[in-house]
C-alpha cells in the first residue's frame, strides 16, 4: 500500500492496528510514472484527498477553486516496486487525476502479471482504456457491474484470465443488490 499524505498515513496505520490487519506493508510514497520527488497537494476541503500536482494545478483547485498546500514527497513507479516485491494480483488506484501516470509507470507489471485493476477516474478513462484494451483487458462500471462506462468514475478492469468470471461476478452483484 502506498500513501504519501502524512495525515492519511496515520489514519491507515491506526485502522490497521485497530483491525489487527497483518501482512500489509504501507510505504510513505506516491506512485507515479518514474521514481523521484513530486509535489503533492493536500486538499483541505474534503480533508481526505490530495494528489500529485498535474500541470501546477491541484485537485482541490480544479474541482473547487480552492488552493491546496503542498509538500515534496518521494515517488516510485509500480514497475520499480514489482521488481523488489514480486508478482501483483490486484492494483487499486485512487490518485486524484494522476491515474495515467501510475499506469505508465506500471505498464510492464500490468503486461507481465495481468492483475485486476480497480481505479477511480473523474476525467474519463479513455487513455487508460486505450492503453490496456490491447493487453486483453475488459472494462466495466465498478459500481453497477455494467458495460456502459459513460457515467462512471469507478472502473473495474479485468484481464483476459478473468473474463470467464465476469458473468458470475455480475450475477452475485445483482443477488446482493436485490437483498439490499
Amino acid at each position: 500500500m502506498f500513501e504519501p499524505d502524512p495525515d492519511n498515513l496515520a489514519l491507515v496505520r491506526a485502522t490497521m492496528c485497530r483491525a489487527a490487519l497483518l501482512g500489509i506493508t504501507v510505504r510513505e510514497v506516491a506512485v507515479s510514472d518514474t521514481r523521484g520527488v513530486r509535489c503533492f497537494a493536500r486538499d483541505w476541503v474534503s480533508g481526505s484527498t490530495g494528489g500529485i500536482l498535474e500541470n501546477g494545478v491541484s485537485y482541490s483547485e480544479r474541482e473547487w477553486a480552492v488552493p491546496a498546500s503542498t509538500l515534496a514527497v518521494a515517488a516510485v513507479s509500480l514497475d520499480d516496486e514489482r521488481a523488489a516485491a514480486g508478482a501483483v494480483d490486484l492494483i487499486k488506484i485512487d490518485v486524484e487525476g494522476h491515474e495515467e501516470a501510475v499506469i505508465r509507470g506500471g505498464i510492464e507489471t500490468i503486461r507481465r502479471d495481468q492483475p485486476i485493476l480497480i481505479f477511480e477516474c473523474f476525467h474519463g478513462a479513455s487513455e487508460i482504456i486505450n492503453t490496456l484494451r490491447p493487453l486483453g483487458y475488459v472494462f466495466i462500471d465498478a459500481e453497477r457491474m455494467a458495460a456502459d462506462l459513460r457515467t462512471t468514475t469507478n472502473f473495474l478492469a479485468l484481464p483476459k484470465r478473468h473474463h470467464t468470471a465476469l458473468d458470475e461476478l455480475r450475477r452475485r452483484w445483482n443477488d446482493e443488490a436485490a437483498r439490499a
